[in-house]
């Protein structure tokens, strides 16, 4: 009878400890404050090779940072996105590609001043032929930049679409679709004298130097990109082409002038080069206009040059498909 009493008494301790464990078990799980979290992306046609998610608290602790290669940014199941745990709360979010050219990601401590900024070109300098503040602050062309500041908003959700909520012990699902940030300017020259001129390459000024992630929006500081124009397939309507990136262009007032300039050295064929200054912020005033007041991400410009007996150019500029807007030439210089 001793040794059965001693039984139950064991067995008793034992389950006793056992529930105890599952207890604290249980009351460790009630103390963990997160939610899950599922936010898919959608990134169109775009294939890039990684991406990196920053979810901002917003009562402003510290950032939590999901680069490519953590567990959250990997499933088995070919689901591209982020998949994990959160702290229960309200966030902002930042997406973005992690193969983008030529940019710099700059105080991304916090939501509000999160930017990418082109980066300068190694050895600019300002050019001979003149002292303006754009040609000295030259950067490198934007590359592939991709990023979405928000989640994409459901029919009938209400609330702000840039704040995720993650409840307690709850799964939130959003989906994010990063868009593309960098714009394409192409320039087509038309020469009257084609055979006068051997090579063609420029600055072009008005280019925005840096973006805040949280809004968007540009620097208004004016920076220029170097471009080297290049000779197409025989049959085209144009004799040269040069095309060039940037995460946008600073956006002109009505009637303004000098903002967007075009900075042309011609080769001449016999060696001398000339240097001239076109003015299309008026052409580009009339392709924002036709596009609603937004800078469009594809900025095709035609740029006719005449060249006059006198060694001077005259020049009319406007969109590649259609308009008839002007540039002004600013001034001419021969050299040996």
């Amino acid at each position: 009878m001793k040794e059965i009493m001693k039984g139950l008494a064991f067995g008793s301790m034992v389950m006793g400890l056992l529930l105890a464990g599952a207890c604290t078990e249980e009351d460790l799980d009630k103390r963990a404050e997160i939610g899950y979290v599922e936010v898919a992306l959608n990134w169109g046609s775009a294939r890039p090779a990684g991406k990196q998610f920053i979810f901002y608290p917003v009562d402003g602790e510290q950032a939590l940072v999901y680069n490519n290669d953590a567990p959250e940014c990997n499933s088995e199941d070919g689901f591209n996105g982020f998949r994990g745990q959160l702290p229960t709360g309200n966030y902002r979010m930042l997406v973005m590609n992690t193969d983008a050219a030529n940019l710099e990601f700059r105080n991304m401590g916090k939501y509000e001043t999160a930017e990418v900024g082109v980066v300068k070109k190694a050895g600019a300098k300002a050019s001979r032929s003149t002292q303006q503040e754009a040609l000295a602050n030259r950067i490198e062309q934007a590359g592939n930049l991709m990023f979405a500041n928000g989640f994409d908003r459901s029919e009938g959700e209400e609330g702000d679409p840039s704040t995720l909520t993650v409840p307690y012990q709850e799964t939130v699902k959003k989906t994010s679709t990063p868009h593309l940030s960098v714009k394409q300017v192409q320039l087509y020259f038309k020469i009257d004298r084609p055979e006068v001129i051997a090579a063609c390459s420029g600055v072009f000024t008005g280019v925005s130097e840096s973006l805040n992630l949280s809004t968007g929006r540009c620097s208004t500081t004016s920076a220029s990109v170097d471009f080297d124009a290049t000779k197409p397939q025989k049959g085209q309507s144009y004799n040269f082409v040069a095309g060039f990136s940037v995460l946008d262009l600073l956006m002109p007032e009505a009637g303004a002038s000098g903002i967007h300039v075009v900075y042309l050295k011609l080769t001449k064929a016999d060696g001398t080069s000339v240097n001239v200054s076109i003015d299309v912020t008026g052409t580009m005033e009339e392709i924002i206009e036709a596009g609603g007041g937004v800078i469009p991400i594809d900025i095709p410009l035609e740029v006719e040059l005449k060249v006059m007996e006198d060694g001077t150019l005259k020049s009319d500029v406007r969109p590649w498909t259609g308009g008839t807007g002007s540039g002004t030439v600013v001034g001419t210089k021969n050299q040996q």
